[in-house]
C-alpha cells in the first residue's frame, strides 16, 4: 500500500493522476487504488488520511470485526460446521484415493463426489470477511463498484477464482468472469472487491460468494472462491474484461 501511495503521489507531482481513464488494481494496490477512486478526497486530504492508515494499520480492524461483531459468530459458525465437514470429506477422499491406488477399486467417481460435495460447503464468515467488513466500516460503506467518485475514470479491480484458475475482475462498467460472464442484479461493494483482491494466500482464506451471471443469454448462479489476483492470468480478455489499463497497481 505504501509503494502504491508513492507511485500515486509521483503521477499527481507531474499532473499526470487526474488524466488517467483507466485504473486497474489488485492485491495491495486496489486499497490504494480504491480509495482513491471511490472516496472523492482531493489529493492532499487522500494523502493524509492513506498516511494515517498505513501508520495505524488495518490489522486491528480486521481483528475487531472478527472478535467483536457479527462476524464472529459466522466465522464460529464456519469453523465448527463447515471445518469439521471438510476434515471428513477430506479423510473419506483420502481412503477413497488409497484404496483406488493401492487395491485398484474403482473410486474415481467417488472422489469427484466428495470433491465436489466439499465445493458446495457453505461459508460463512472467515477473516477475509472480517476484512470487508473492516474495510466497509473504516474506508467504503456500502458503496457499490460502479459509484466511482471520479469524473471519467473507470475502475477494474482484479481478483482470481481458484475454482477455475482464471482471472475475476470488478469492474465500474462490467463485474465477472469469461468462465461466468457478467454479474447481474447489484452490483457488488467495492469493500467485498478489495478483499477479494487484496486475500493474501496464507494469511486470508478466499473470499466465497455467489453471484447471479449471464453469459451469452444464459443465465446462471454459481459460487466462486477469490483470492489476490496477482498471479493469476486470464486466456481470454475480451472486451468485457479485457481493456488496456492507464495505471495498474499490484
Amino acid at each position: 500500500m505504501a509503494f502504491h501511495l508513492g507511485c500515486l503521489r509521483a503521477l499527481h507531482d507531474r499532473n499526470i493522476l487526474g488524466k488517467v481513464k483507466v485504473m486497474s488494481t489488485v492485491s495491495g494496490g486496489s486499497v490504494i487504488g480504491a480509495c482513491w477512486a471511490y472516496r472523492g478526497e482531493h489529493f492532499p486530504a487522500f494523502d493524509r488520511h492513506m498516511v494515517s492508515i498505513l501508520r495505524r494499520g488495518l490489522q486491528w480492524d480486521i481483528l475487531r470485526e472478527a472478535f467483536f461483531s457479527w462476524e464472529a459468530p459466522k466465522i464460529l459458525a464456519t469453523l465448527l460446521l463447515t471445518g469439521t465437514l471438510s476434515l471428513i470429506l477430506s479423510l473419506a477422499s483420502l481412503v477413497a484415493s488409497r484404496a483406488r491406488r493401492w487395491v485398484g477399486i474403482p473410486t474415481g467417481r467417488l472422489e469427484d463426489s466428495l470433491a465436489a460435495l466439499a465445493r458446495r460447503l457453505p461459508v460463512w464468515g472467515s477473516l477475509t470477511t472480517a476484512f470487508e467488513a473492516a474495510l466497509a466500516r473504516r474506508l467504503f460503506g456500502d458503496r457499490t463498484v460502479d459509484q466511482v467518485q471520479r469524473v471519467g475514470l473507470t475502475t477494474i479491480v482484479n481478483a482470481c477464482d481458484l475454482r477455475t484458475g482464471t482471472a475475476f475482475r470488478f469492474g465500474s462498467q462490467k463485474s465477472g468472469g469469461w468462465r461466468y460472464g457478467s454479474i447481474t442484479g447489484k452490483p457488488p461493494t467495492v469493500a467485498k472487491a478489495v478483499a477479494a483482491s487484496a486475500a493474501f494466500p496464507m494469511l486470508l482464506p478466499p473470499l466465497v460468494e455467489t453471484f447471479d451471471f449471464e453469459r451469452k443469454g444464459q443465465k446462471t448462479r454459481d459460487t466462486v472462491s477469490l483470492t489476490d489476483g496477482f498471479g493469476c492470468r486470464s486466456s481470454k480478455t475480451g472486451p468485457q474484461f479485457g481493456r488496456r489499463a492507464d495505471v495498474k497497481l499490484s
